[in-house]
C-alpha cells in the first residue's frame, strides 16, 4: 500500500479549542476520520456513500488500494506532557480541488468532536492563521528540511529487534519520500494510547505480516513494538507526514528537527 509524495499532498489544517490528552491522540484521529467522512457524505456527496472518495474511506476496508488520507494529530508543544491541540488531514497528491474544498467544508462543519471511550469532547475549527500555538501552525510541520524525527513512535509488528535501515527506507517510500541517507532507530515502550491494531497489508513491504514472535517457552509473544526514528535526507523534503504501518492515524508522525 503506497501513499503519495508529501510535497504534493493538499492538507486541511485544524485547531482544537481545548487540547485533548496525548494518550487519546489516535482515538481523536479516528474520531475525526469518522466524523469528517460522515459530514462529507451528507454535505458534499448528497447522502450517497459511493460518492465518497477512496481517500476518505477506512484503511483496509475499500475495494481500491488507496491511497488513503492521513489523519494526523498535532501536539501543541514539544514535550511529552503536551496535549493535542490540532490536526492535519493530509490528502493524496492529485486530489481534485473540489474534493479538497469538500473536506474543508465537512471539517469546518463539525463543531464538537467527541473521542469515544473516554468521552472527551472538544470543538474543532479550521486553521485561522493565528501564530499561536506555534506547534499547531502548519509551518512547524511543513519544512522543507533535511532532518526529521518522530513525535509519536512508529508502531510496528517487527517484534524481536529494531527495524533495519532497509525497512525504514521502505516506510519512507510508502509515503513518497526519497531514501534517507542516515537513519537512527531506538526501541521504546509503546506509549499509552498507541497500542493500536495494525491494518492488514501495511507491513514493511506493504504486505500482510504475521503477529508477534513466539517466546522461548512456545507461548505467543507480543504482536507490536515501537521505535523512535531520526532521519536525514540528502535533499530537503516537505511535510507533514507519518511513516510506518500505523501512519494513517498519527503513530510515526515526524517533525522537522530544527535547532
Amino acid at each position: 500500500m503506497t501513499d503519495v509524495a508529501p510535497a504534493d499532498s493538499p492538507c486541511v489544517w485544524l485547531r482544537l479549542d481545548r487540547p485533548v490528552p496525548r494518550p487519546v491522540a489516535v482515538g481523536m484521529a479516528r474520531a475525526l476520520e469518522v466524523a469528517v467522512r460522515a459530514r462529507f457524505e451528507l454535505l458534499v456527496a448528497g447522502g450517497n456513500p459511493a460518492a465518497v472518495p477512496v481517500a476518505l474511506r477506512p484503511v483496509g476496508r475499500t475495494d481500491g488500494d488507496g491511497p488513503f488520507a492521513q489523519w494526523l494529530p498535532l501536539p501543541d508543544g514539544p514535550g511529552p506532557e503536551a496535549g493535542i491541540g490540532g490536526a492535519c488531514i493530509r490528502l493524496p497528491a492529485g486530489t481534485a480541488g473540489h474534493v479538497v474544498v469538500g473536506v474543508a467544508v465537512a471539517a469546518g462543519a463539525l463543531g464538537e468532536l467527541t473521542v469515544p471511550g473516554p468521552g472527551i469532547t472538544t470543538r474543532v475549527r479550521l486553521f485561522d492563521g493565528a501564530a499561536e500555538p506555534a506547534w499547531t501552525h502548519p509551518s512547524r510541520w511543513q519544512g522543507p528540511a533535511r532532518r526529521f524525527r518522530t513525535v509519536f513512535p512508529i508502531v510496528h509488528d517487527l517484534v524481536g529487534g529494531d527495524p533495519t535501515d532497509a525497512v525504514v527506507r521502505r516506510w519512507c517510500r510508502q509515503v513518497g519520500l526519497p531514501d534517507p541517507v542516515v537513519t537512527t532507530v531506538r526501541a521504546v515502550d509503546i506509549p499509552a494510547g498507541l497500542d493500536v491494531d495494525l491494518p492488514d497489508g501495511t507491513g514493511p513491504d506493504g504486505m500482510a505480516t504475521p503477529g508477534g514472535m513466539a517466546a522461548p517457552d512456545g507461548t505467543a509473544g507480543p504482536s507490536r513494538a515501537a521505535c523512535q526514528v531520526e532521519l536525514r535526507f540528502d535533499t530537503a523534503v516537505s511535510g507533514p507526514f507519518a511513516i510506518g504501518p500505523a501512519r494513517h492515524h498519527g503513530p510515526g508522525l515526524m517533525v522537522p528537527d530544527r535547532p
